[in-house]
């Protein structure tokens, strides 16, 4: 009872949980019809020998390159120690090359839907800012939020006379999208509208992006979240000390760094399977 109730610490432990009542439950209720109807009695040691090899037949289905012991209990001492197999990836926010800058985007809403904010910042081929903003956008979802973000990075491109421009967002969703490799939804169709009719005026080019290669633009979404105001940044030091700081680090070529877990690599005792 105490391992049902145990909270999951992997897709394995977590299928594990899911499944083990009800493998119990049918060995000991074909125990019972066996006995019952056939006079065939089994050992409960049988049953759990049974349920175990059940149990391994199901976890190889789904994790291939999982190992288990074979003996019951070590088969749920092993299950315990698993752990996801993290994968680390620098990423870097590159320079644009001469004659072009650089806009990233970003917008988030928490809850989605829920209290949502933008932001975003102009940089030049020295990594220098050129101009930044942190907008507030009351309640709507985290795809609403990217798309006013873009929206509004795109206009201020345009009021400052900037014809070659580079969007990074961490949304793939809003780049497919503004690409023309997938239909805009309703909700948003209006605003992805008016983003094509702007950038027919110049030349844009949308990238889609790791979050962690859009630092920046983060943490002024969430600022203009959580301060509730639109706020246009037309020096680096009116910019927040944290936006500041990773400003810095990007401009001088520091990477960020990615992890993500792997869905069917594990490490069981920090060694791969």
């Amino acid at each position: 009872m105490k391992w049902w109730l145990a909270k999951e610490r992997s897709l394995v432990h977590s299928m594990v949980l899911q499944c083990l009542p009800s493998l119990i439950c049918w060995e000991i209720w074909k125990n019972r019809c066996s006995a019952r109807f056939e006079d065939i009695h089994m050992s409960r040691w049988h049953i759990i020998q049974q349920v175990s090899n059940c149990l391994s037949l199901m976890l190889n289905c789904q994790f291939s390159s999982l190992t288990l012991p074979h003996v019951w209990l070590e088969k749920c001492r092993t299950i315990e120690k698993i752990q996801h197999s993290i994968h680390s990836q620098a990423v870097w926010w590159k320079k644009p090359d001469r004659g072009w800058v650089k806009l990233n985007v970003d917008g988030c809403s928490k809850g989605n839907p829920g209290s949502a904010g933008g932001g975003g910042i102009i940089r030049d081929q020295l990594g220098d800012m050129v101009k930044a903003f942190a907008e507030f956008y009351g309640h709507c979802s985290n795809n609403m939020a990217e798309a006013k973000a873009v929206l509004h990075g795109i206009k201020l491109c345009n009021s400052l006379g900037l014809q070659n421009v580079i969007v990074e967002t961490d949304s793939l969703l809003i780049v497919s999208i503004i690409n023309r490799r997938m239909k805009p939804p309703w909700r948003i169709k209006h605003i992805i509208e008016q983003i094509w009719e702007i950038t027919s005026l110049g030349n844009f080019n949308f990238v889609h992006t790791f979050r962690e290669g859009n630092y920046v633009a983060d943490q002024l979404a969430n600022l203009g979240k959580n301060t509730k105001e639109h706020i246009i940044f037309n020096e680096i030091v009116s910019l927040p000390r944290q936006v500041r700081a990773s400003l810095q680090l990007e401009q001088d070529g520091l990477p960020n760094f990615r992890f993500t877990t792997r869905r069917n690599q594990f490490t069981i005792n920090d060694v791969i399977t």
